[in-house]
């Protein structure tokens, strides 16, 4: 339940959860730290704490809404003997972490069997950072133990991932040559940190295929070091920016290399990264791809521990694959802007299946930096996306299925034409590009699902692009399925949005439009969910002949608000205890 809020972004989420946990005085939950004494003997939905808990921990920025998280969950935990349903235990811990409360932590680490010891490790070494009052030597030494990078040696000029230094490794001079993607816009000394990374690697036969994306004369410069650090290295230039898809796909077109990877070019590789990733390439045929993971951190080096990041996880961009057997039957990436890589990556295990893939377990072998400048910085998290992201999501996963199902081609070429699924016109535009658009009319609905009303407001708001208007689409949910799978955007209003020019877009004080809605029930539910929002901006769209009651439970039908969608929050939640 906690994970579909999340998921979609709800503000509802919280106010049914407090309902479903305290119907009597549901702000009392909101306001834990003002009535805990109170509460702390109340009869309460246990599941339903937990859910909140998780909630408001997830969302947490302030140490006081940490405070109120972790006193749900330790108040759910107390009144559970212990018996707290997994899925909130490891939030559980890094709330109490983020909170301070370090003894917390210990007793929630021995209490809690079963959770990944990456946690408690990912613990003890932010602890010896100096952010957190521990020292530099002391540092390095936890993280090469929290790595398994014995290589690490300290650093010079104090702790950063760009002075980061390894012992040398031994060279592997004979094997198949590797062709490393990196793409850069308007790079700094970062970029030369990842070549640099790549030049210090144990296998020799690589080549580094380095595409500028059209950065300008500028930064030719710091293009020409990159390029200078080693003779593989092979620097192209886009004479446009185009986005980081199409500038990979033309380094993947004019790869030499039997297997592929990538780095991104704020990133650091481990020496032995490519070794180790192309072993199993090497001695199993069957492999496509091999994925490795990596470690989230900051500038100076300190892990990311964040409720919504994973400190290490298995991302895209570093995939390796085995080029021809892969370019020949999946071809290039999507080129839009955003979430291609991810694209990729599932579209390589649908089309060869899933035992085609093997993920590297043993270690981390890329750090990832995390800054405000990320591609994705602001628009996807452990839980949520972008409207536009999650419009384009909902397109390239049907598309996915189909090819599982072997109803689908998963081939795509550089400049695919026609498409296989529908875009918006939003995932293709810089960010930049995207801030800067206001727009005349904006319509808000449950787009996963298309009844006479919501066929009417897209027709009215193609007519209003065919005049020229800017039209902003806001996915809102309306709960109908909380208890279920989590509903895609329909494929009709995908394909309405993609043919007329219509943007999926998160709502917020930019956006000075008024809002059309479906029904005057729906409006409440929307005002809710945008409490920013004036209503008098919301407008309820021109009557339509209603669904047949067998389309009840659609938007609209009934009035809107916590206490009625706590009825379809209560299913999934009790599956959680159950566990």
């Amino acid at each position: 339940m906690h994970e579909w809020g999340q998921y979609h972004n709800s503000r509802l989420a919280p106010h049914v959860l407090a309902r479903l946990a305290y119907p009597d005085d549901p702000d009392a939950l909101l306001h834990f730290c003002d009535n805990e004494a109170r509460i702390a003997k109340a009869a309460l939905n246990l599941e339903a704490v937990c859910a909140l808990g998780a909630t408001l921990g997830l969302n947490a920025r302030t140490r006081d809404e940490r405070a109120a998280a972790l006193g749900l969950l330790d108040l759910a935990q107390r009144r559970l003997s212990g018996r707290m349903p997994k899925a909130y235990r490891e939030l559980h811990v890094m709330t109490a972490y983020l909170n301070g409360e370090h003894g917390r932590v210990k007793e929630l680490l021995r209490s809690y069997r079963g959770l990944p010891d990456v946690l408690g490790a990912a613990f003890r070494c932010q602890d010896a950072h100096p952010r957190s009052g521990g020292s530099e030597r002391e540092y390095l030494r936890r993280l090469r133990e929290f790595a398994k990078w014995p290589e690490l040696l300290d650093p010079e000029g104090g702790l950063g991932i760009d002075r980061l230094r390894t012992a040398p490794v031994a060279p592997v001079e004979d094997g198949p040559l590797i062709s490393v993607v990196m793409t850069c816009f308007e790079p700094d000394e970062r970029l030369l940190t990842a070549v640099r990374s790549v030049a210090a690697q144990s296998w020799q036969q690589w080549e580094l295929l380095l595409v500028d994306d059209g950065s300008g004369p500028e930064y030719a410069d710091v293009l020409l070091e990159a390029a200078a650090v080693d003779p593989r290295v092979k620097l192209m230039i886009q004479p446009e920016n185009a986005g980081t898809y199409q500038a990979r796909n033309r380094a993947m077109a004019l790869a030499k290399g039997r297997f592929i990877t990538g780095l991104d070019s704020d990133d650091w590789a481990h020496p032995r990264r490519l070794e180790l990733q192309v072993r199993p390439l090497i001695s199993r045929p069957d492999l496509v791809m091999v994925e490795s993971f990596s470690i989230a951190v900051r500038e100076d080096l300190s892990l990311m521990i964040d409720p919504q990041i994973a400190v290490v996880a298995a991302r895209s961009t570093p995939i390796m694959i085995r080029a021809r057997k892969v370019l020949d039957r999946v071809g290039f990436y999507d080129e839009v802007r955003r979430t291609a890589d991810s694209e990729y990556r599932f579209r390589i295990k649908a089309a060869f299946g899933r035992q085609a893939a093997l993920r590297l377990k043993e270690r981390p072998l890329t750090l990832v930096r995390h800054c405000e400048g990320t591609l994705s910085a602001g628009e996807v998290s452990r839980h949520w996306m972008s409207a536009s992201r999650f419009a384009y999501h909902s397109g390239f996963t049907r598309w996915h299925r189909r090819i599982a199902d072997g109803d689908a081609s998963p081939f795509l070429a550089s400049f695919a034409r026609p498409r296989p699924f529908p875009i918006t016109r939003d995932i293709t535009r810089a960010k930049a590009e995207s801030l800067a658009i206001t727009y005349d009319r904006i319509y808000g609905a449950d787009w996963s699902l298309l009844d006479k009303r919501r066929r009417a407001m897209l027709d009215d708001a193609a007519r209003r692009a065919a005049l020229g208007e800017a039209v902003g689409l806001v996915h809102c949910p309306d709960w109908t399925g909380v208890d279920g799978d989590r509903s895609l955007v329909h494929e009709t209003v995908l394909a309405a949005a993609a043919e007329h020019g219509l943007d999926f877009i998160d709502l917020d004080e930019r956006h000075t439009a008024s809002v059309t809605v479906p029904t005057a029930a729906y409006a409440e539910l929307f005002r809710f969910e945008h409490p920013h929002l004036d209503g008098d901006r919301i407008r309820v769209h021109s009557p339509e002949p209603a669904d047949p009651p067998a389309a009840a439970g659609e938007a609209g039908e009934r009035p809107t608000g916590p206490r009625r969608h706590a009825g379809r929050a209560r299913r999934p939640l009790g599956r959680a205890l159950a566990e």
